[in-house]
């Protein structure tokens, strides 16, 4: 039953960024999207489970990651004109691997 009913929630807001794209709500589409729904449950567990100080270490490691998010999204912008939109996604996100590997290794120097 848990498993449901955070589906029909992940649904919903999936249905709700659709709606908004879909009458020209842009800005208000765009905001759902980036909605921390994983990040907030994620946060939620590493602190109930490793404590507030883990929890904080997790918090100043993905602001750090930050600007691979940002790769992320300037590489769907800028491919969305000369690629169709799934196979932008899919550059987007072998992107985001690379400055993800990348990010790792620097930060393990």
């Amino acid at each position: 039953m848990d498993l449901l009913l955070k589906g029909i929630i992940s649904g919903s807001l999936v249905m709700l960024v659709l709606l908004f794209a879909r009458v020209e709500r842009t800005q208000t589409a765009g905001l759902f999207v980036l909605f921390p729904a994983v990040t907030l449950l994620s946060y939620y567990f590493i602190g109930q489970s490793e404590g507030e100080q883990q929890l904080r270490e997790v918090v100043r490691g993905s602001v750090m990651a930050f600007p691979v998010w940002l790769v992320f999204m300037a590489v769907v912008y800028f491919t969305l004109p000369l690629l169709d939109f799934r196979l932008a996604l899919v550059v987007a996100t072998g992107v985001w691997l690379l400055a993800g590997g990348l990010y790792l290794a620097l930060v393990r120097l």
